[in-house]
């Protein structure tokens, strides 16, 4: 794997999130849209009206997420927001945690087929840290899926393993659920 770029998700990049997320918008018309709105109006939306929604987003300068690129060609994804813009999050008894300061929220981690298990997803956690302390963000929180050493297929491990953000710092704040922990990463 040559080097990789990481980069906001704007509209000049609009296509590449395009290209990246494939004619299903990513796993089944999601677009990455599953927290950013409720439940009804998030399985309402799957397709073209997620993947409108998360354009005006975008289209507003909103932050959305990263994209990550090897020799020019996007290879991956991850959502990295502030948790207001998360209002699914304030329903769900297992993402409700407290903080006093600025939160932002790791929602979901795409890498390409033909790039998995090569560390990407720990150098997208990474950045999306990076990124959100850059704006102001006093901690990072992830919902990581636990596996209990079960073999899952990606779409259903779309918010990452905890090793992944171990390895990046972070630490267990709560395991509401066997198969979700809630983790955070502090600005120091």
């Amino acid at each position: 794997m040559n080097a990789i770029s990481v980069f906001p998700l704007n509209m000049g990049r609009w296509q590449d999130l395009e290209v990246l997320f494939g004619p299903r918008g990513a796993c089944g018309g999601c677009w990455c849209m599953n927290y950013r709105c409720l439940k009804k109006d998030f399985e309402s939306g799957k397709g073209e009206i997620n993947q409108k929604r998360l354009q005006e987003k975008v289209e507003k300068g909103i932050p959305t997420g990263l994209l990550a690129y090897e020799s020019g060609i996007p290879v991956a994804w991850i959502s990295i927001a502030p948790k207001s813009e998360f209002p699914r999050m304030q329903k769900s008894r297992i993402m409700q945690t407290n903080f006093d300061g600025e939160v932002w929220c790791i929602t979901c981690v795409l890498v390409g087929a033909e790039y998995r298990s090569m560390g990407l997803s720990e150098t997208l956690v990474k950045a999306a840290v990076d990124f959100a302390f850059n704006y102001g963000a006093d901690c990072v929180e992830a919902f990581p899926t636990v596996t209990g050493g079960k073999k899952l297929p990606p779409p259903f491990i779309w918010k990452g393993l905890p090793a992944m953000y171990l390895r990046n710092g972070f630490e267990i704040i709560s395991k509401p659920s066997n198969s979700q922990w809630v983790m955070r990463k502090e600005r120091k």
